[in-house]
């Protein structure tokens, strides 16, 4: 800006430069005839000269729609070609008709503004090239406002500008056509042009022939009555679909591959996009086309069941189910939409997507599902829902009943939980539904729909305004874009994926071998058991939960549930989310603050990679914070008037776009408030509730604190009797897993501190004081004493009070609360879970490399179909279609088949290197010669390779290479072990410690290009080896 602000004056006189006669003192001659006087000039034109009246004209025969100016009264002044005498003729070229009618002025609006002008339309309707005055218009790129006698018109360029704007910026048509108008009037001097009806008229049939075109509509023989539902809907080419991306004998995978042809699926409510009752007839123009279901049918269908009342079971933090019962919102149509996506890519399913009544009913999810899955013909389908749960309970038997033309024995389907929502829901639903703990789902994490929401949400306050027929079409139109979009980016997508998904495979495989070497085989083999009887068997003992666990949180949570329900049975409840869960969902948000912002501590300095994951985890956490102070609006309102923000409550979810720290917002539940106001503020026992929990939550901490330092205790000896001196690595493996353990004792530890601090605000003179301290650093001890303990006064050694204290639910484990070992088998039930859940993320992790390279083919495989389709209808119109409309037909299947064909060679030059780096299969690229013949004839060591990095060299029959020169890998300043043979070149890390790995360039037989890696393992999960069951995993991204 330095730069600028030396020039601005001189720029700013350039500007009014160009509101005078420029060089002249006065109106000179006619540029072009050089004899009249010049008065007009051009806005539009390039070149700015004056030119006399019939110049101009002259010059503009054949650009009717650019701005003139006369200079008058000495200075510029707006008229028009219209009133200069142009006449623009539409046929013969552009020349007059021999049997034209009189002109018609007739308005046409352009991105330059409103232009009335004079127009000929060709008459010879005898001629055989003869078409409607409206199809004259349509010819020349106007589009007409009406067909009989068009006398308004936008020209193609305005309508396709404001499609992008709206579709990429949200840009509301209003805003639009009254910036346009403003370039024609902007003084308000003259009477202002009105078409604002016709425009959006015209928008509509836009967006809708746009629409038909891009799907192919306009290549069928049978013209759109043969449009089958979901036609014009971009699908996704990543998800399986037989006979267009799936190999041939697909169904023969083995049984241990079969979850790699698996359909992934994500649905949810969205209660922003709302429709007005605005009393409009408003019929929709293909309805069932694209995304939305057929409404005529759908509406008849949902309307069968309308008094059916469905209960929540589950004591979910999240009211999906609550939602099912809740009426219809008076003075609207529609109270939001229902929709499904696929689970890993985030693009809508067509016919995926349909409005709900009142609340979020099974009926209506049913259908929407029902319609996805007739057109699947995979066999193996998972379903992501935040209300799975419940859901799934009877849904094959709605589905005998409700579709019965659906056969559902075909499918083999996978009910599971999006991450983000199952720490929300009850203990067991955060085992047997999470995706982390499900065989054959890789790292998919079900949230992909909240993506398209933040999307879709930007116009629900203009689609509400709408008619349902313009509402459907337009979020139609919207989802098209997006799924195009995420088309394009799959190339960078599915590359980054997979590249994040190597390194955690290598992390945490190193982290498992580690795990396996510090136990006995015959442990590792009887939880591997348990593990096996688990994932055939529900209810047999869960291998991912302690097998005693402290359970006085359990045991007042059902407590107070029962109360919550009797409540409900009286009809004294106050909100969705019953009072108990809103406590116990803000203890547990509380939890997850204190255990991000320990994450953000240990971090001593971040990367980029690193800061954007905590931001990431920062704004889930503060959307689950929002949604639990929708809540806090009803429970404790006056808090909420003091410490909430001002935001849409009417919303189903807010975006995370705040500022501000979500680890360091406070959350005032009833011990954060003050005793002299607390019984005005909070309502409908909320501080009782609070009282009975954070008592529970001081006893379970107490219990947990202890039990991990007699672990912690155990380990330590071991590791100083049988482990010290034994080397570096087994030293390394022994203090990771003691280090996991700490981790949980300071989690413990500040649990139960706000816990205390908590009761002494609600109950300052109870009984539990006696028994409950204030835990100090140096409270924190033992069992027995610690290092910097030991010496020669070992006669003085006294207890920490946490091991005198007796708890109510006291662990029974151990027959004296202070006993300083753990049994063997409190270690192994502490490490099995830890050992458990590390083997799943190792095998998610190793699933996730394979499933990404099933889509990358998957990718490859569908746009190459997709190509040799639209090929294939360049001619379906031979017979039927008008000469000049075969050209464009043809043009048209070829110019898309060229776009994705393109796309797919794009995608396989961009994953190329990756695969060979990382010896992956690759064989699938070359099966397309299409794409073999433009891959790169050199290959590169990727360099975002980490950890091992092998390079497969091409066949040199092929290529012309030769052994590999690595002498000056050697020469390195990271210690490498380098061994080659003729085909591969293996360079692995000397040290596991945090360093530099290198790559070799590989071209013409030569080494060169050795460049530096720093190592970035900046991706741990949210909780570590934590294994417990009430913290969020963040690390799903």
């Amino acid at each position: 800006m330095g730069a600028w602000t030396a020039l601005r004056t001189t720029i700013l006189d350039e500007l009014v430069f160009r509101d005078g006669l420029r060089d002249h003192d006065e109106l000179p001659v006619c540029a072009q005839c050089l004899e009249d006087t010049a008065t007009f000039k051009c806005l539009d034109c390039v070149q700015v000269t004056l030119y006399c009246s019939p110049c101009i004209v002259q010059r503009h025969e054949h650009l009717p729609l650019h701005r003139i100016e006369a200079w008058r009264d000495g200075f510029f002044q707006r008229t028009s070609l219209l009133e200069l005498g142009l006449c623009f003729y539409i046929g013969h070229h552009h020349t007059p008709c021999p049997s034209a009618e009189d002109s018609h002025e007739i308005l046409i609006t352009d991105l330059n503004g409103a232009h009335r002008i004079s127009v000929e339309f060709c008459a010879c309707e005898e001629a055989p090239d003869w078409v409607e005055n409206y199809r004259q218009l349509l010819r020349i790129g106007w589009y007409p406002a009406s067909f009989d006698r068009p006398k308004t018109a936008f020209t193609f360029d305005l309508l396709d500008t404001y499609h992008k704007l709206t579709l990429q910026g949200k840009l509301n048509l209003y805003d639009f056509y009254s910036s346009i108008l403003q370039k024609t009037n902007n003084c308000g001097q003259k009477k202002g042009i009105h078409r604002y009806h016709e425009i959006s008229r015209c928008v509509r049939q836009w967006r809708h022939l746009k629409q038909i075109k891009r799907g192919g509509g306009a290549h069928s023989p049978m013209g759109l009555v043969s449009v089958r539902d979901g036609e014009f809907a971009l699908e996704c080419p990543a998800c399986p679909q037989p006979g267009r991306n799936l190999p041939a004998n697909w169904k023969q995978a083995p049984s241990d591959k079969r979850w790699l042809y698996s359909l992934f699926l994500a649905v949810d409510a969205n209660f922003r996009l709302k429709l007005k009752d605005r009393k409009i007839h408003d019929p929709e123009i293909g309805s069932g086309w694209a995304y939305f279901v057929e409404n005529k049918k759908y509406i008849e269908h949902v309307s069968q069941i309308t008094n059916s009342i469905e209960v929540s079971g589950c004591d979910s933090a999240f009211h999906a189910v609550n939602q099912a019962n809740k009426k219809s919102t008076k003075d609207y149509i529609a109270s939001g939409v229902v929709a499904c996506v696929c689970a890993r890519h985030s693009l809508m399913m067509k016919n995926g997507v349909g409005d709900l009544q009142r609340g979020e009913r099974y009926i209506n999810t049913d259908y929407i599902i029902a319609s996805v899955l007739k057109d699947v013909a995979v066999c193996d389908v998972v379903i992501s829902y935040d209300i799975a749960c419940k859901w799934s309970i009877h849904h094959l038997g709605r589905f005998a009943q409700n579709h019965p033309d659906l056969d559902v024995s075909r499918f083999q389907f996978s009910y599971l939980i999006p991450k983000f929502h199952l720490p929300g829901h009850g203990f067991s639903c955060q085992t047997n539904y999470s995706f982390n703990f499900t065989k054959g789902v890789g790292r998919t994490h079900g949230e992909t729909i909240e993506q398209e929401w933040a999307h879709i949400n930007l116009v629900a306050l203009s689609t509400r305004e709408m008619g349902p027929g313009a509402r459907h079409l337009a979020l139609d139109d919207s989802w098209n874009w997006w799924n195009w979009k995420k088309v394009l980016g799959m190339g960078e997508l599915l590359l980054r994926n997979l590249l994040k998904a190597l390194s955690m495979k290598e992390k945490h495989a190193a982290i498992n071998e580690k795990f396996n070497s510090s136990f006995p085989k015959d442990v590792l083999l009887k939880w591997a058991e348990m593990i096996s009887c688990w994932e055939r068997d529900k209810t047999a003992p869960n291998p991912y939960i302690h097998t005693e666990k402290a359970g006085n949180m359990a045991e007042v949570r059902r407590r107070l549930a029962e109360a919550d329900t009797q409540d409900a049975q009286r009809g004294h409840t106050l909100h969705e989310v019953p009072a108990s869960v809103f406590i116990r969902s803000g203890l547990e948000i509380e939890e997850q603050q204190r255990q991000l912002a320990f994450v953000v501590q240990k971090m001593s300095t971040k990367s980029d990679t690193q800061k954007a994951s905590t931001q990431e985890k920062r704004n889930i956490l503060m959307r689950q914070i929002r949604r639990w102070q929708q809540a806090q609006l009803i429970y404790m309102p006056g808090a909420a008037m003091v410490f909430l923000p001002a935001h849409d409550h009417d919303a189903d979810e807010d975006d995370a776009k705040d500022s501000e720290m979500a680890e360091n917002i406070p959350l005032t539940l009833p011990s954060k408030v003050e005793s002299t106001r607390r019984d005005t503020i909070c309502l409908h026992r909320v501080t009782e509730y609070e009282q009975q929990l954070r008592l529970a939550q001081l006893q379970d901490s107490l219990i947990e604190l202890r039990r991990a330092r007699r672990v912690r205790h155990t380990l330590l000896m071991n590791h100083q009797t049988q482990i010290a001196g034994q080397g570096q690595r087994a030293n390394t493996k022994s203090r990771t897993i003691i280090s996991s353990i700490e981790e949980r004792i300071y989690k413990f530890a500040q649990r139960y501190r706000a816990a205390y601090n908590a009761l002494v605000q609600l109950d300052p003179t109870g009984k539990w004081q006696s028994t409950y301290l204030e835990l100090k650093d140096e409270d924190n001890r033992g069992p027995g004493k610690e290092d910097h303990e030991r010496g020669p006064g070992d006669g003085s050694y006294t207890f920490s009070w946490i091991w005198l204290a007796n708890p109510q639910a006291c662990d029974a484990s151990n027959a004296v609360c202070g006993g300083e070992v753990a049994s063997d088998e409190e270690v192994n039930d502490v490490m099995r879970v830890q050992w458990a859940t590390s083997q799943a993320r190792m095998e998610r992790w190793v699933e996730e490399v394979e499933l990404l390279q099933e889509e990358m083919r998957r990718v490859v495989a569908f746009l190459g179909w997709k190509s040799e389709d639209w090929l294939a209808k360049q001619d379906a119109r031979l017979t039927t279609a008008p000469h000049g409309v075969q050209s464009g037909l043809r043009a048209y299947a070829r110019k898309q088949a060229t776009i994705l064909r393109n796309l797919a060679v794009s995608f396989s030059k961009l994953w190329y290197p990756t695969l060979v780096s990382y010896r992956l299969e690759h064989s699938w690229i070359t099966n397309y010669t299409w794409t073999h013949e433009k891959l790169p004839d050199t290959v590169e060591l990727d360099p975002r390779a980490r950890g091992i990095a092998k390079a497969r060299v091409i066949d040199a029959v092929d290529r012309g290479w030769t052994r590999v020169d690595t002498t000056p890998v050697a020469q390195l300043q990271d210690p490498l072990n380098t061994t080659t043979d003729d085909s591969t070149i293996l360079l692995e890390e000397y040290s596991e410690d945090d360093g530099e790995g290198a790559i070799v360039d590989l071209e013409d037989g030569k080494s060169s290009n050795h460049l530096g890696l720093d190592r970035d393992d900046d991706d741990y999960d949210f909780d570590g080896f934590d294994d417990s069951d009430d913290d969020l995993d963040f690390d799903f991204y």
